[in-house]
């Protein structure tokens, strides 16, 4: 994936992460959020989707057992997105996934997004 369609889908990507955490947690947790992962844990917004090992040892250190089911949320968020079904259990997996599908299925979100 060039250089443009990946930071195409890494916006992609984090506006479904936040509109998911948004949603369920509300907007102040969501800024509160994303101020820990890249204040305390380094993890900068534009680099979730390459860092998602990273993603998920934060989310799962801040919410315990319950960042399994924000990683579900999230998966199912992306999927509706793409239209692409029920979406693995492996969140690495959805993100691979979504990514290979960003372009084939949505090509117009690059200009959309």
């Amino acid at each position: 994936m060039d250089d443009k369609k990946a930071k195409a889908f890494s916006s992609f990507f984090l506006q479904c992460f936040e509109d998911t955490i948004s949603d369920i947690l509300g907007e102040g947790a969501k800024t509160s959020l994303l101020e820990c992962l890249e204040k305390h844990k380094g993890l900068k917004r534009d680099e979730m989707t390459i860092q998602v090992n990273v993603l998920r040892r934060c989310l799962k250190e801040i919410f315990g057992g319950s960042a399994l089911v924000l990683e579900r949320m999230m998966a199912k968020q992306i999927y509706r997105e793409l239209d692409l079904g029920i979406p693995p259990q492996d969140f690495e997996v959805v993100i691979e996934q979504a990514e290979q599908a960003y372009m084939k299925v949505k090509p117009k979100l690059l200009v959309s997004r």
